[in-house]
């Protein structure tokens, strides 16, 4: 329990933003587009390693960080900065071969894959769905397959905006995945 909000206070995304990218990003939530009209509200999960630590300390974690760019490789050497001080090990594997990439994701031989990429708009069932095709989490939630189910035949486009929503919210609360910056001019 607290594990993926302690990974996340782990990581000191302003500092990223100042030192990598010159303070021209926001801390995100997650991985969608915060620029939909039925993003739902919520703040960031503060930076805050003495919090993790404590979280952390009993588990010995030792991460594998699968990564594919340059561009990932220096923020994510931040992020196995800021985990060593709360104790816990990123190992880092780079793979620049795509095919060799995808092989490894969908294996799922990893505990985090590091992704340098626009955010989604919506969620999409192929890749959050339990039976999705891309869904290389591992991610298995009946009330969330539920609502994506919902997705694919809702054509009314407020009740596709609240399903979105809630699909979003749900995520949130389980979802292995630790956000990063984005764009206020970008989707």
């Amino acid at each position: 329990p607290g594990v993926r909000r302690a990974r996340i206070q782990l990581w000191n995304r302003q500092a990223l933003n100042d030192k990598v990218y010159g303070g021209k990003f926001k801390i995100s939530l997650d991985s969608f587009s915060p620029n939909s009209s039925y993003y739902p509200k919520g703040e960031p999960v503060a930076y805050d390693p003495g919090a993790a630590k404590k979280i952390l300390a009993a588990k010995n974690l030792k991460l594998k960080v699968l990564l594919n760019s340059p561009e990932a490789e220096r923020w994510v050497g931040l992020y196995q900065n800021d985990a060593a001080k709360a104790g816990v090990t990123l190992e880092i594997e780079k793979v620049m071969d795509e095919a060799q990439w995808w092989q490894l994701v969908n294996s799922g031989k990893f505990e985090l894959v590091a992704y340098d990429g626009s955010f989604s708009e919506k969620p999409h069932p192929s890749v959050w769905h339990s039976k999705g095709a891309y869904n290389s989490s591992g991610i298995n939630d009946a009330q969330l397959d539920k609502v994506l189910d919902q997705l694919e035949s809702e054509f009314d486009l407020k009740k596709r905006a609240r399903l979105q929503q809630k699909a979003i919210a749900r995520l949130r609360e389980f979802a292995s995945e630790i956000p990063g910056l984005f764009s206020e001019n970008s989707h």
